[in-house]
């Protein structure tokens, strides 16, 4: 049973014997959540991620989260991350779920009705419904089997699919990372304007030919916020191209690593993403990593099929939140393009 407050914005509930507090999470909670971010997933986050995610700024994240409190002290949360969806060639405002923590003191409450639910039931029912009564009209989040049969049971959200972890040798003793002479690879300078120009480029170029499948915007805004920004983490961009005078280009976005570097996200024409997984698998060996790892909705794993993968596997699920403007016989025909870079942890 839940009560409202004095205050309309702050909630009280019962879970057993205990009550707790709902409330949206304020710039003045920074301490509580990454404290709990830190019982949860460990060290990491730092008060400058929390700026890049959840400040307001115009290049900030501008995450939205909602906590569970007992006694003055954060034991659940869960935040969106506004995201501009592509969906059947229009462009839609969505909600990436992410940051869902439980303390684990509190796990063993994880029931339908427990600080999970709480937490995430309020962030999609204030956020997430149809145009003109909602910010948001289609959320999406990665969590685990256990959450997302969870959200299920709870009718929090839908089941959306799978996602794959995509691996490939880096040793070479066939050639098949060898690019064709026409194809020329680059690395891209963060600093060099031409470079915001190019990713735009190459967006537009995605974007007209995902008229059948649900992407995110890359367009430089994100790509700079995402990947050029953040503080806790470094990638690199690198330039797809062919020899011959033309303004079409795609990009790869990489964090090169030992002994796993990592293929994040691909910006560019789909029918080049063979030849984008070659370049990346021998720019990880360059690096000295034995190997080159991908996340990979259905719909990548297909244009990877004859890419030579090692190991496929599922690493995650998709959930769908059911305050989304859409009924659950939708899901299916959502179509999803989401790679790594999708995520807001790898």
């Amino acid at each position: 049973m839940m009560a409202s407050s004095a205050a309309a914005h702050v909630q009280t509930v019962r879970v057993g014997e205990q009550t707790l507090t709902v409330r949206d999470v304020q710039p003045a909670d920074r301490s509580s959540v990454l404290a709990l971010h830190e019982r949860v997933f460990g060290p990491g986050a730092t008060p400058a991620w929390f700026e890049w995610k959840y400040g307001s700024g115009a290049d900030q994240g501008r995450s939205e989260g909602v906590g569970v409190w007992h006694e003055g002290a954060l034991i659940a949360h869960c935040a969106g991350i506004p995201r501009r969806l592509w969906r059947a060639g229009s462009s839609i405002e969505g909600l990436q779920i992410g940051d869902v923590m439980v303390d684990p003191g509190w796990r063993g409450i994880l029931t339908r009705r427990g600080p999970f639910f709480h937490a995430s039931q309020r962030l999609y029912a204030t956020r997430l419904g149809k145009l003109g009564q909602r910010p948001f009209q289609l959320g999406f989040g990665f969590p685990n089997e256990r959450h997302m049969r969870l959200a299920v049971k709870s009718h929090l959200a839908y089941d959306g699919g799978r996602l794959h972890d995509l691996r490939w040798s880096t040793s070479d003793p066939t050639g098949q990372t060898a690019l064709h002479w026409s194809w020329r690879w680059e690395a891209m300078a963060h600093d060099d304007p031409s470079t915001l120009d190019e990713i735009d480029r190459a967006w537009l170029a995605m974007r007209r030919e995902g008229a059948a499948m649900t992407l995110g915007e890359r367009d430089h805004r994100y790509v700079k916020w995402r990947y050029l920004d953040r503080p806790d983490q470094q990638y690199q961009l690198f330039r797809l191209r062919h020899v011959w005078p033309s303004r079409k280009v795609g990009i790869a976005v990489m964090r090169l690593r030992q002994p796993q570097s990592q293929w994040l996200d691909w910006i560019g024409p789909r029918k080049w993403l063979i030849a984008a997984c070659r370049a990346c698998r021998a720019q990880a060996a360059q690096f000295g990593a034995q190997e080159l790892a991908a996340w990979a909705s259905p719909l990548v794993v297909d244009a990877l099929r004859d890419s030579a993968w090692r190991h496929n596997s599922v690493t995650a699920c998709l959930g769908i939140p059911a305050s989304s403007d859409l009924i659950e016989a939708d899901v299916p025909q959502l179509n999803w393009w989401l790679m790594g870079g999708d995520t807001d942890f790898l």
